[in-house]
């Protein structure tokens, strides 16, 4: 099962697993069938009214629905709050905004089930990502001033989470918290 299968991440998630009998939930589904692996990618990340019902309230439906599925939940590194290292799964969990928060809320949600398996990816980027990258482009082609924030990001290509999530599918690695980045911190 894949909630968010047609975002960012999880468009191009789907190809990869066309061998397996996939189920996708979207917005205001009733959940159906019994998977024997659930991805959990979706997520609100702009519509603060939306955020908690998103990211918080869909988690805890999931986690009851299926109390015995292993679930890989994608968190954020937004978690960690604001950082000038490099995180390390173990750092104290600082979230400072909203998404961040709702997002660490989800992490304790599935945290209760030591078989589930959570994935905090970097800040990603991608072809048709509506980010810092594309934002910047735009700009640059139509002339218009470019306001880049201070501070040092991991930038990590969503191919290569897409790659960790599949591989992380077919091997078990029950309760963990695993980081997805480069390891490198480069400045805006």
């Amino acid at each position: 099962l894949i909630t968010g299968s047609t975002g960012f991440v999880g468009s191009r998630l789907v190809p990869k697993l066309k061998d397996h009998d996939l189920y996708f939930y979207k917005r205001g589904d009733v959940f159906t069938g019994k998977p024997d692996l659930i991805y959990h990618l979706a997520t609100e990340l702009h519509d603060a009214n939306k955020m908690y019902e998103s990211n918080v309230l869909l988690s805890e439906k999931l986690f009851h629905t299926f109390p015995k599925i292993r679930i890989i939940y994608v968190g954020s590194s937004t978690e960690y709050g604001i950082v000038d290292k490099p995180r390390n799964e173990d750092d104290e969990c600082k979230p400072v905004t909203l998404y961040a928060l709702t997002k660490y809320m989800g992490t304790k949600i599935f945290q209760r089930n030591k078989e589930n398996l959570i994935l905090r990816p970097f800040l990603l980027y991608g072809e048709n990502h509506h980010g810092f990258f594309s934002t910047v482009i735009k700009k640059v082609k139509e002339g218009r001033t470019i306001d880049i924030w201070e501070g040092k990001n991991d930038w990590v290509h969503v191919d290569d989470f897409v790659d960790a999530l599949v591989y992380f599918g077919k091997i078990k690695l029950p309760g963990q918290i695993i980081n997805i980045g480069t390891g490198v911190q480069t400045t805006n």
